[in-house]
């Protein structure tokens, strides 16, 4: 079964190759090939040499990093405001603006990393067999992931936290019976609409990016329709929708199968960053000509692949990701029988919390690729590599049995 989830991601794997070759720009398409390559490799090596108890220590391990990461960033902006990304200068706007950095130049990518610890820990935490000293941790891990990426100002970070709250209330209570799981389910959404509310009467800055950014700030006297019209124009006219909008030009332009070229966005930026209302003829300049910034990323990873890889990259992309998500889910399911068992007395067996983890991180990473580029980001990738190819071994173990011998144990 693991050959066969391998298998799963050679034909994208071959075909980003092909796509490499073929590129305009060998270094840049160097680079994306490997941001394939490279996870798969960790996954590899991982599944060789790491039987059931030493995949539950590396998750273990790993949650711990990100913890750490997250007690430095909080040390680190306390003492220097974040002017500093380890022994480095940070980048001035993010100074400016307070944002928390962590080990990262850009917040928005440190909230990533934060989010896949608070989908870890949040996996851990919704296990019924966890003790009530695991659950402990994992709540402070999560307090500290959510204070992290409130902190770092990123908008993305708290929708993806929202997000993950939403799918463990949906995928992860398998294991409770049907009255506690509703109960679970009513505390926790009465919970996080109190917080919410409590938030956005605030005036912390924080939230104050979200109601700038959404025309939330002046809606007094404004219809639903018209704060939807203005969130929309808001972001039409950002920075990110003026790049989502020369990617899908970029595409469309190109033959829409193949893309235009895996790493080729950052060349071809500037001839499609302007928008199509020009007339060249009649001497009309574009309403948006964007000639002021270079983008590098489309901060959409999900629009860039489409736009480098096309419509064929994508659709090979999504066979793997279906596929991992299908195992887990399936994984959940038996787990979640297992332990309704009468005569279950198996403690220390269970692989639940560490099944779960793994999908709410790609989960996460999913989401929040929607509008940012975090899985441009070498760390992130290798992170959210070792902990999906972790939980897809423990799930494929769940459902057919372990394959690993004792001294692999």
């Amino acid at each position: 079964m693991i050959s066969f989830v391998l298998w799963g991601y050679a034909p994208f794997l071959l075909y980003s190759l092909i796509r490499a070759f073929q590129s305009g720009v060998y270094m840049n398409a160097e680079r994306s090939f490997l941001l394939h390559l490279t996870p798969l490799l960790l996954a590899v090596t991982i599944l060789v040499s790491c039987g059931v108890s030493r995949l539950k220590t590396l998750y273990n391990v790993i949650l711990t990093n990100l913890f750490l990461i997250g007690i430095y960033a909080i040390i680190n902006h306390a003492l220097n405001g974040s002017k500093l990304v380890l022994w480095m200068p940070g980048y001035e706007q993010y100074i400016a603006e307070a944002r928390m950095t962590g080990t990262y130049y850009c917040p928005d990518h440190f909230a990533g990393a934060m989010e896949i610890g608070f989908a870890m820990a949040l996996g851990l935490f919704t296990g019924r067999e966890s003790t009530i000293k695991r659950r402990l941790l994992c709540g402070l891990v999560m307090a500290l992931a959510v204070y992290c990426t409130i902190m770092s100002k990123s908008r993305g970070g708290g929708l993806t936290i929202l997000i993950l709250l939403v799918s463990v209330l949906t995928l992860g209570l398998g294991q409770w019976r049907t009255a506690k799981r509703w109960i679970i389910r009513g505390i926790a959404t009465a919970a996080a609409i109190a917080a919410l509310i409590i938030l956005w009467n605030s005036n912390i800055a924080y939230m104050n990016r979200f109601k700038v950014h959404f025309g939330f700030d002046s809606t007094a006297g404004k219809s639903t329709e018209q704060v939807i019209e203005t969130a929309k124009i808001n972001l039409i006219n950002s920075c990110r929708g003026r790049m989502y909008a020369g990617a899908i030009r970029a595409w469309r332009s190109s033959n829409m199968l193949f893309g235009i070229g895996p790493g080729m966005h950052q060349h071809l930026w500037p001839h499609f960053s302007a928008s199509e209302d020009g007339d060249r003829e009649n001497g009309i300049w574009p309403s948006s000509t964007f000639y002021d910034l270079h983008s590098y990323e489309v901060h959409s990873d999900w629009l860039q692949l489409l736009e480098e890889y096309g419509t064929i990259g994508i659709i090979l992309f999504l066979i793997p990701v279906a596929l991992i998500t299908f195992i887990h889910i399936k994984a959940l399911s038996h787990e979640s029988r297992r332990r309704k068992r009468r005569d279950w007395n198996e403690p220390g067996t269970e692989m639940h919390g560490y099944i779960l983890g793994g999908l709410l991180s790609g989960i996460a990473m999913a989401f929040h690729s929607l509008g940012d580029f975090n899985l441009q980001i070498p760390a992130t990738v290798w992170i959210l590599g070792a902990v999906v190819a972790t939980s897809t071994v423990l799930s494929i173990s769940s459902i057919y049995g372990s394959t690993r011998t004792k001294e692999n144990e």
